[in-house]
């Protein structure tokens, strides 16, 4: 059990590590995909570990991410413990792991948006998912052009409404604008 919304940002730290939460997940898993590299054909390891990666994918999004709230430190350390740890396991079986776990990769993302482009993003997919009125002078930008400039190519603009939703680092910055 991580809490997310109380991780100090990385200005209070010299150099992250891996979550003590995480540790016993990921060793377990690098055990396992390794034995089951030794134990299973080529074709047969590669089907499972994909499987596997995108199951992880789905858990971890469903289960950790939407499931939390998260301070800039929480968001800093889950995309360090992705990043840097998780995906790496599975660099032993492909170029390009960080494929295998799109949806983490792009929740990380928008978990770790500066703050005023969060809130832009946020405020322009709240009009367009919720109807809001909408200036008639402005030209309407659809939800999913205004994802892919931010990177976020897979999750839906529901998706990513929900996961900007998670940033407790709202209030500063709404504060400020009242």
């Amino acid at each position: 059990e991580q809490s997310w919304l109380s991780l100090p940002s990385d200005k209070e730290y010299i150099s992250r590590a891996l979550s003590p939460a995480a540790c016993p997940l990921l060793l377990l898993l690098k055990d396992r995909l390794h034995a089951l590299s030794t134990q299973l054909s080529a074709p047969l390891f590669t089907r499972v570990w994909q499987r596997l990666a995108d199951m992880l994918n789905n858990y971890l999004l469903q289960e950790i991410i939407l499931t939390n709230h998260f301070n800039e430190g929480g968001a800093a350390q889950l995309q360090f413990d992705m990043a840097r740890n998780l995906f790496p396991l599975f660099g032993e079986y492909t170029p390009r792991p960080d494929n295998y776990f799109k949806d983490v990769k792009e929740a990380c993302l928008l978990l770790n948006l500066k703050l005023g482009s969060a809130m832009l993003l946020t405020e322009m997919l709240k009009k367009s998912l919720h109807g809001s009125k909408i200036d008639p002078n402005t030209e309407k930008e659809s939800p999913e052009k205004a994802l892919m400039d931010m990177g976020v190519f897979k999750l839906s603009p529901h998706e990513a409404e929900q996961v900007l939703n998670l940033r407790a680092n709202w209030t500063a910055g709404k504060q400020g604008r009242s």
